[in-house]
């Protein structure tokens, strides 16, 4: 659920706002919102010094066991970024001498000194390069050599005063020879390669530095959130949201600094962060929406419930193979068992998708692609898998819609919602027909009229009906785009069933590679190894694609959550979390 937010006006003497704000991202609860950008010396270097640092952190390999070589952070940090900066300066470098090399090598040795010799006694020397069709033939007075080719061109010197026949393309003199320019590359790779191993040699200091990061994390921060501060004279402002369930604490700690604090409820159209608190079974759920970037915005509903049960039955019946889904769970308890300090939500996300994949997948009858004589036999229809799709589509909008109308309620619209619950199981009634050839019930007219007439008086409110009128003539669209929703979901049928078809046809082929001997059993299992391994990437893929846009589009526009949230981030103290990453230590945090 999204928790309730309190809007936070601190004021502090302009003295004490460092201090102030000090003791502030320790409590670690408040979302500051951004101030005004401003200009200031101190900040700028300290983000140069935070970009620098992070770059050098990423150069370095982390490797375990490595011992640190006792020098201070801030000699490590610039030691690194010289090398950096080196390094960067001699890629530049191999890429200008390589583009060099490849246009001398047709050349072959050419010697560019011998060259300047005859230049220097006044007999002139000419490169050229002409295409395969022309024909080359030495001017008057002077000495053609051949030198070498490619795949376009031919490659010859003139030596003695001439003029370049048509189709010769002129090529200037090197200013040093083949040899000597390979030399230059080999030296630039050499110590390219130093350079990786001095990097690499740094492994130990890593954790040291990105200790040292932290507090260089916190001081970009601390500034950031200073310089966003409004003023008034002696006094400093600051304003932000808390969670409601820490108002009391934020309350005792201004009053024990002697901060002047307002507590007030956020207006309406004030861009209040997101704060979801869900139960431990939802939790694993959140990392996906998040991964892709979705928020709901602080007005809005939290689905995670809903878009957990859904995306696992999404899941399942998409990758629909009883024999991925046990793979999903051996490879969910190995990760486990490898990484146990690792956080738990997505190993618990991918033991239920796993056993949802196992049960859809025993259902259907479905292991590795082939097909075992037990199994609900009622599957075996694909017109029964798609009004199985079709009916969970309705059932899923439906859901959406209702959800709406409890929210709205007791607003007449919370009836514009109930209109288009009508109007949905309507276009599940017109899919059965358009799609199954199943007769449409004459009865469902009359409740569909009924809900197009909840629909068009109660959808907008009538103090908004002069701002919104124009949603009424798309209205027609709108219910058009409500068939199509309920359609849409028949994509979990034709991607399970091209992903079964994938795995069939490979295991055909295998077996006919099989019977051919020893060697062909060998090809036999590298190809099933390697067919069932793509159509496990294909079906996660077309979970991403699919099992995700359900959630994210087809639910979420019914509901009329449109993801602008901004996410709760509050102002705290940085902490080293598992391993290497890092992370933020919020008091309130959810």
């Amino acid at each position: 659920m999204i928790v309730r937010m309190k809007r936070v006006d601190l004021l502090c003497m302009e003295q004490e706002s460092d201090a102030a704000l000090r003791r502030l991202r320790d409590f670690g609860v408040v979302h500051v919102c951004p101030g005004a950008a401003t200009a200031d010396e101190h900040f700028d270097r300290a983000r140069g010094e935070l970009g620098e640092m992070e770059k050098v952190i990423g150069a370095i390999p982390a490797r375990q066991g490595a011992g640190p070589s006792g020098l201070g952070a801030e000699e490590l940090v610039k030691r690194g970024s010289a090398l950096l900066s080196e390094r960067r300066q001699l890629e530049q470098e191999r890429a200008r001498l390589e583009g060099l090399e490849a246009a001398l090598a047709p050349f072959g040795q050419f010697s560019s000194e011998d060259a300047r010799e005859l230049e220097e006694s006044g007999i002139p020397v000419r490169l050229y390069r002409a295409g395969r069709g022309v024909k080359v033939k030495a001017p008057a007075g002077s000495v053609l050599c051949w030198l070498g080719e490619d795949r376009l061109a031919r490659c010859f010197a003139v030596v003695g005063r001439h003029e370049p026949a048509a189709g010769w393309m002129g090529v200037p003199l090197p200013d040093r020879s083949l040899e000597a320019l390979r030399a230059e590359l080999r030296a630039v790779v050499d110590r390219l390669g130093e350079i990786g191993a001095e990097l690499g040699a740094m492994a130990g200091d890593r954790p040291a530095l990105e200790r040292g990061l932290l507090g260089v994390r916190e001081e970009v921060e601390l500034l950031r959130v200073r310089l966003g501060m409004g003023g008034a004279g002696p006094m400093a402002h600051l304003r932000g949201y808390c969670p409601e369930d820490e108002v009391g604490r934020l309350r005792r700690v201004a009053r024990e600094h002697g901060w002047g604090l307002a507590i007030n409820e956020p207006g309406p159209d004030e861009p209040v962060p997101t704060l979801i608190r869900n139960p431990a079974w939802i939790r694993p759920f959140e990392g996906v929406m998040g991964a892709i970037g979705l928020v709901p915005g602080y007005r809005e509903a939290d689905m995670t419930p809903a878009l957990l049960v859904f995306f696992s039955i999404f899941f399942a019946m998409i990758v629909g193979d009883a024999g991925y889904g046990l793979l999903y769970v051996a490879l969910t308890l190995g990760l486990r068992r490898a990484f146990p300090r690792a956080p738990a939500g997505p190993f618990r996300l991918m033991w239920v998708l796993g056993v949802c994949t196992i049960i859809w997948g025993i259902m259907g009858g479905n292991y590795f692609g082939l097909r075992a004589p037990w199994h609900v036999g009622w599957l075996d229809s694909e017109e029964h898998l798609v009004f199985l799709c079709f009916l969970i589509g309705a059932v899923h909008l439906t859901l959406a819609h209702l959800w709406g109308a409890i929210r709205l309620f007791p607003s007449p619209q919370a009836l514009a919602q109930v209109g288009w619950i009508i109007s949905t199981w309507t276009m599940y009634f017109a899919a059965m027909t358009f799609i199954l050839g199943d007769p449409f019930p004459r009865w469902m007219l009359w409740p569909f009229w009924v809900g197009l007439a909840l629909i068009l008086l109660f959808m907008t409110p009538l103090r908004q009906l002069r701002a919104e009128w124009h949603n009424h003539l798309v209205f027609p669209l709108a219910v058009v785009s409500n068939f199509g929703d309920v359609v849409s979901y028949v994509r979990l049928f034709a991607v399970g069933l091209a992903g079964y078809e994938v795995a069939s046809n490979f295991n055909r082929t295998a077996w006919a590679l099989g019977q051919t001997g020893l060697f062909g059993g060998i090809e036999a299992a590298v190809l099933l190894f390697l067919a069932h391994g793509m159509n496990i990437a294909l079906s996660a893929l077309g979970v991403v694609v699919h099992g995700v846009r359900l959630n994210a589009l087809e639910f979420s526009s019914h509901l009329g959550v449109q993801w602008s949230g901004v996410r709760y981030t509050p102002f705290a103290r940085w902490v080293a979390a598992r391993g290497s990453h890092l992370d933020i230590a919020a008091g309130g945090g959810g």
